[in-house]
This record gives structure tokens, C-alpha cells and sequence, in this order.
């Protein structure tokens, strides 16, 4: 037995060596850390001064530091890797003592520490400057046994320059560094000994516990997999590159940088639009708010536009985020989705995890809407408490644009409700200002708590108006101020349709009148206009094409292919795309793909062009050969199949 009585002491070391540096990778996670890497048994491999221009794992340096290599358990790496372009290293030897856990440890045990360390700081100051690496380089020693107090007395002793407290103790450890003064004071001053450690049980609690910190619900693979990348980088597997680096952190928690901000703000910038005369109103009624706001008003009223202001004009000290549920239409496309708790929470998580206020929010695929509700609002009273520690009073402001169009993507995916219902009847930390915007009839979709805050945003008042118009047309007259106010119902969508058509200002008038618009007719116009055009161009011959297209549009979720929409209407993807720019400003080409600039658009295509069930079964005919080989048709041929009941070949 005595065998397995040795052995099994050294597998603890190696586990304790593992959990801890495990724990120090997850520095790496949050995006303000300047922590870009984590070697394992060696020193990076991109740290010679010419190693970066070389291929990973190459240094191309003639001027190697050697020295002490061999000491070197775990190597943090801060602003970079390259010894020239990082901010600090810190060089760390770990020791683990299972039999001997509470013995202190002595100058003895320092010896080889010492030595190597010490022969590290001469060849790193001879390359550059000893005052460069007492600034940039620390070399550690860390246990998990106390350390005398003689030794530690010692060490600072020596650091500081006094007169010694322990003349044997002091003597022994200047001679295992073996410099010369003044280098030995200065080595010393970079030398840093840790004790009583946690042992490896700790470390692996400890470990788990820091990764709940990180995940919306507690994953009991993911210490596991984690310590199993610590230690795969430890083989020789990896003598080349033994540097863990943020992305291969997430990949171990089985994520990636996109799935951390899976649903960006698309909303124009605040710059680009006037401002409303209700915004400081607005603003001071959502920073004295203890209840949710509701800000609702028509389609086409500024809703977007004046959060996006209300983010960008914070007081001093406080913050905003502003979460985009419409994402230019694409919240009903699988690979946009924007109503779950998964995408909107993590993204206004990790976009305040950004500024450095809390912890990243990593998804997990197991993880319920509890656990992730549980999270986020852990994160908000991290990011309030950071906030008011620096700014007393400060806020923490979450905006939450087209929050009926996160309901309205749930109940079309069957589900209970989106994140809105959650996050408004949430109990949340002081100062947390919260505010939805969404259409006034749809109100009730958001089922707010009855103290909820309701304000409404008026359409543009006549000096709104005036500076809309003059901005394009600044010779423009009173009367034809109060004429565009009145024929545009004072809309600021109506009014950027207007202005868009780019007409002489009289004939803009009269395409607008004879009476009062909405933003509904005035899109109505405009499409119908549209297509009335593209049919007269087009022909007897090419009018059931554009009929086809149009069909498509109102059936199929965006973004939208075009080959697709080339494949159903017997068209080439040329004349698809010269399609949707000959329509003009409401229809979108993003890439290959087509998708609508805004809800109305959606709306008119889908009562115009949804087709019957007679017109259905014959537009599922024809999508059925493209699913085998479009993936986008693919996708969508199941649920176009659920929506008209077609059950039994769908279990087929």
C-alpha cells in the first residue's frame, strides 16, 4: 500500500494546480477585465518580443527568456501576451501538501523558487530596464501550507529595506536569490509569498461557486469542464500554446461571443432625429418612478426615436440601456428571436457587463426563465450598487423599446409570454427606473402591475412640425407648415414618408391631402401606389411574379431569401432584388435577404397577400421542393404546416 500512499498525494497536487487556475480563467469573462490570458505549465508562447508576428505557438525572438520557465505553474497575462505590449505578467508557482497541509513552510522550501525566479527578473531586466520590470512583473509563490513567520517576516524585511528581524532567515533567502543588491531589494519588492491557500477541496467548492456567478442556474458540468480544459492545456498536447484565452473559457461553458449579445440594438442613433418637447417631462417622471413606465402612443409616433434620446441624455453618473424587441422586423425570424429571457436579459446583462457594472451573463441551455429572471435582477443590484457607490443618487435605467412586439413573437411560438411579462411585475433593486414603449391599443398585452405608469406621446406639436419640414424645405411658408401638420395628422412617420418622396413642396402637399392621414393610410398609399406602378411596368406577363413575391412576403418569416423568393416566383434573384428597390423605402434588401423597414409595412403585406387555404396548399406545393436544398425553407415548412393543420404530414 505504500505505493498508492505516495501517488495519491501528487494526483492531489495536480487537481489543485488545476480547480485554482480554473478559477482564475474565469477572470477572462468579464469584458472590462484587461486579463487576456492564462498559461498552464509554461510561459506564453507569444510573449518574445517577436512572437506575435509569428505563427502561434513560434517565437521568432533570438532574445528567449528561459529562465525559471520551469517554475512557472500559471501565468497571468494582462493587456497581452507579447512582453512588450503587456501591462503586467505575474508569473505564479503553486504548491500542494496533502500529509503535510498544516506544517508552516520554511526558507528551505523557497530555495529553488528563489533561484529560478531570481535568474527570470535578470534576464527579463537585462532586455529591458529593472524599473520596467518592477513596474510590469510580479513572481509569486502560493500554498496551500501556512508560511513561518520568520519567512514571511523576512521577505518584508527585505522589500522594505529595514533592518532584519530574522538575520538567519534574511541571509538564507537573499543567498538562494543569488543578486546583487541593489537588484536583490528590488526583486524582493516583486516577490509575493501566498499561504493557507484553500486545499483542493476548497478549491473545487470554490470553483463551483464562482461559476454560479457567471450562469443563470447552477451547472454541475461546467466546473467539470472547465478544470478538464486547465488541464488538457497542461499535456504536451499543448506544449506549444499553453494559453487559455476568453473564447476558450465560453467554449468550454459550451457558449461563444455571439450568444453574449444575441440581440443587438438596431435603432438609429439619437443624433440623427429632432428632439421632443415631451422628453424632459418623460425623462423626470422616469427617474422619480417607482413603478414601471408604459410610454404608448399610435404607430409611427417617435416611440423608438425618443427612447433612444432618453438613453443617450442620462444625469451625470447614471445609465441606460436601451433593449430594441423589433430589431427592424426581424424579432419573428428564428435566428433573430428577441421576446425570449435568453436573448433579451442576456443582452442587457452583458451590455451593462460591458461597462464594467456586473457580472457577464453566460446563457445555458438548461437554465428556465426563474433562473434567468434570478440573474439578471442579481445583475441589476450589482450594477445599481456600483453606480450609487460613485454617484450617490445615480439610476439605472432599462428601456425596453416595442415590448408588444415581444408578446406578440411569444403567442405566435405558442409560448406562455416573453420576457416583458416577467421583467414589468419584477421586484427590483433601488434605483432601477424600467420603461416599455408600445402601441396604445396594445396596452393590455404587457399585463402591467395596475400602479404601472402610463404616459402617452403626443404627435408633433405645430413647432415640432415646422422644424421637421424646414429641415428639408426652409423657405417654407406658415400656412404650408400648418398644412403639412394637418395632412400629415402631426405623425413623424407620416411626416419622414413625406419627405422622403423628395417632391417639390407643393406637389408633397397635395400628395398628402385631400384630407388627413394616418401613418396605416399613409403606408397603405404609398405601397398601393407602389405596386400599382410596378404591375403597370411589368406587364400581363410578369404581374403574377410580383403577385407570387408579394405572397411569399406576407407568408414567410424575415429576413427572407432571395433565391427563395427567385425560386417561387420563376424569377431571377436580379429581379427580385430590382423588385424590392423598385418598391421603395418600406421594403429592405439586407445582404441576399429581404425583410420590412417597419410594422406597418408587415401588416399590409400580411392582410393584402395572406393567402386563403385554397392558395395556402398550393403555395406549400411549391415551397416543398425548396426545402431540400434551402435551409431557411426548411425551417419553415414545419411551421407553415402547424398554422394550417396539416397534422398528419407533419408527423410524416
Amino acid at each position: 500500500m505504500a505505493g498508492p500512499d505516495l501517488v495519491r498525494p501528487s494526483r492531489d497536487g495536480d487537481q489543485f494546480h488545476y480547480h485554482w487556475a480554473a478559477r482564475r480563467c474565469l477572470e477572462l469573462l468579464p469584458a472590462a477585465s484587461d486579463l487576456v490570458a492564462v498559461t498552464i505549465e509554461g510561459a506564453s508562447s507569444l510573449e518574445e518580443p517577436q512572437a506575435a508576428q509569428g505563427t502561434l505557438g513560434t517565437a521568432t525572438s533570438g532574445l528567449a527568456v528561459e529562465a525559471g520557465e520551469e517554475l512557472i505553474d500559471v501565468g497571468l497575462y494582462f493587456g497581452g501576451e507579447n512582453r512588450q505590449a503587456a501591462s503586467r505578467i505575474r508569473y505564479i508557482q503553486l504548491k500542494h501538501s496533502t500529509r503535510h497541509a498544516d506544517e508552516p513552510w520554511t526558507a528551505s522550501g523557497l530555495e529553488k523558487t528563489l533561484r529560478g525566479f531570481g535568474r527570470r527578473y535578470t534576464e527579463l531586466a537585462k532586455e529591458t530596464s529593472a524599473g520596467d520590470v518592477a513596474y510590469r512583473f510580479r513572481f509569486e509563490f502560493t500554498t496551500n501550507r501556512p508560511i513561518a513567520v520568520d519567512v514571511m517576516e523576512a521577505l518584508e524585511d527585505i522589500a522594505m529595506g529595514v533592518a532584519p528581524r530574522h538575520s538567519r532567515t534574511n541571509a538564507t533567502l537573499l543567498r538562494y536569490a543569488d543578486l546583487p543588491q541593489p537588484s536583490a531589494g528590488e526583486f524582493f519588492r516583486l516577490f509575493v509569498a501566498e499561504g493557507s491557500e484553500g486545499d483542493l477541496w476548497a478549491q473545487r467548492n470554490l470553483l463551483s461557486s464562482d461559476l454560479r456567478s457567471f450562469l443563470p442556474d447552477a451547472d454541475y458540468d461546467a466546473p467539470v469542464q472547465l478544470k478538464e480544459l486547465v488541464a488538457r492545456k497542461a499535456t504536451s498536447e499543448f506544449k506549444n500554446d499553453p494559453s487559455i484565452r476568453r473564447y476558450d473559457v465560453l467554449r468550454a461553458l459550451k457558449a461563444n461571443e455571439d450568444d453574449l449579445l444575441p440581440a443587438q440594438n438596431l435603432i438609429p442613433e439619437a443624433t440623427k432625429f429632432l428632439p421632443r418637447e415631451q422628453e424632459d417631462d418623460i425623462r423626470r417622471a422616469l427617474l422619480g418612478a417607482e413603478q414601471p413606465v408604459i410610454i404608448h402612443a399610435e404607430g409611427g409616433s417617435g416611440k423608438s426615436v425618443l427612447l433612444s434620446r432618453l438613453a443617450a441624455s442620462m444625469p451625470a453618473g447614471s445609465e441606460a440601456v436601451l433593449y430594441d424587441s423589433f430589431g427592424n422586423g426581424l424579432y419573428r425570424n428564428a435566428l433573430n428571436f428577441r421576446h425570449r429571457h435568453r436573448d433579451a436579459l442576456v443582452q442587457i446583462a452583458n451590455e451593462l457587463s460591458g461597462r464594467g457594472l456586473c457580472y457577464p451573463l453566460i446563457p445555458a441551455s438548461h437554465a428556465d426563465t426563474k433562473a434567468y429572471m434570478r440573474a439578471f435582477v442579481y445583475r441589476l443590484k450589482q450594477a445599481t450598487e456600483l453606480l450609487q457607490a460613485r454617484t450617490p443618487g445615480a439610476f439605472l435605467c432599462v428601456l425596453i423599446d416595442a415590448a408588444d412586439n415581444a408578446e406578440m413573437a411569444a403567442s405566435e411560438q405558442g409560448e406562455p409570454g416573453s420576457f416583458v411579462r416577467d421583467l414589468i411585475r419584477a421586484p427590483l433593486p433601488a434605483g432601477v427606473c424600467l420603461a416599455f414603449t408600445c402601441r396604445t391599443h396594445r396596452r393590455e398585452l404587457l399585463a402591467a402591475p395596475a400602479e404601472a405608469i402610463e404616459i402617452e406621446l403626443r404627435p408633433f406639436s405645430h413647432d415640432e412640425s415646422r422644424r421637421h419640414l424646414t429641415s428639408i424645405y426652409p423657405t417654407a411658408a406658415e400656412s404650408e407648415i400648418a398644412e403639412f401638420a394637418v395632412l400629415s395628422s402631426a405623425n413623424p412617420r407620416v411626416q419622414a414618408l413625406a419627405l422622403s418622396w423628395k417632391l417639390p413642396l407643393s406637389d408633397m402637399l397635395r400628395s398628402l391631402g385631400p384630407t388627413p392621414t394616418t401613418v396605416e393610410r399613409a403606408i397603405e398609399d404609398i405601397l398601393d401606389r407602389a405596386l400599382k406602378r410596378l404591375r403597370d411596368q411589368a406587364g400581363p406577363t410578369e404581374t403574377p411574379r410580383i403577385d407570387t413575391m408579394c405572397q411569399a412576403l406576407a407568408v414567410l418569416r424575415p429576413l427572407v431569401p432571395l433565391s427563395v423568393l427567385a425560386d417561387l416566383a420563376g424569377a431571377s434573384v436580379s429581379a427580385v432584388r430590382s423588385f424590392a428597390l423598385d418598391f421603395g423605402r418600406p421594403l429592405m434588401v439586407k445582404g441576399d435577404s429581404l425583410h420590412f423597414l417597419d410594422e406597418p409595412t408587415e401588416t399590409w403585406f400580411r392582410e393584402r397577400f395572406q393567402p386563403g387555404p385554397d392558395q395556402m396548399a398550393q403555395f406549400l406545393v411549391r415551397l416543398r421542393p425548396l426545402t431540400a436544398t434551402s435551409s431557411y425553407c426548411a425551417a419553415a415548412f414545419p411551421q407553415l404546416l402547424l398554422s394550417v393543420g396539416q397534422l398528419d404530414e407533419l408527423v410524416l
